[in-house]
């Protein structure tokens, strides 16, 4: 039987995984250049606010049951504007504690891109 929410979830799980990988080595990257803690922290926080946001998005789109499309629409709406409420309230929260910027907003950039890059180099391994 064929269920495309459950491939949905089965998605956005993955999704979380490629980007909470990217944290971490964006967060180790900024470590070694810098050897702080604190550059380091700030993409971690970053990234994982784009993981926690991705995850909660995921969980109110595709939770609860289909009745049409404009529910699903609305679903998918509230998810979104859940997701960047997160990564703002995380990019807010570094900020207020005197984290470096930079960091922050590279951690958020790496996270997001990880799992389009992730996608690309899956179709291209799946069309050769």
């Amino acid at each position: 039987m064929y269920n495309p929410l459950s491939a949905g979830r089965r998605h956005a799980r993955r999704i979380a995984v490629y980007g909470l990988i990217a944290s971490v080595s964006a967060a180790l990257v900024f470590y070694a250049v810098h050897k702080d803690f604190a550059p380091s922290l700030a993409a971690l926080l970053g990234g994982l606010g784009v993981v926690v946001g991705s995850w909660i998005s995921a969980q109110i789109a595709l939770g609860g049951r289909v009745q049409g499309a404009g529910s699903a629409f609305a679903r998918l709406l509230a998810g979104i504007g859940t997701k960047w409420m997160v990564v703002l309230a995380s990019l807010l929260f570094g900020v207020a504690k005197g984290l470096p910027v930079f960091p922050i907003l590279i951690g958020v950039i790496v996270a997001t891109l990880a799992p389009l890059v992730a996608e690309i180099f899956n179709l291209r391994n799946k069309v050769s």
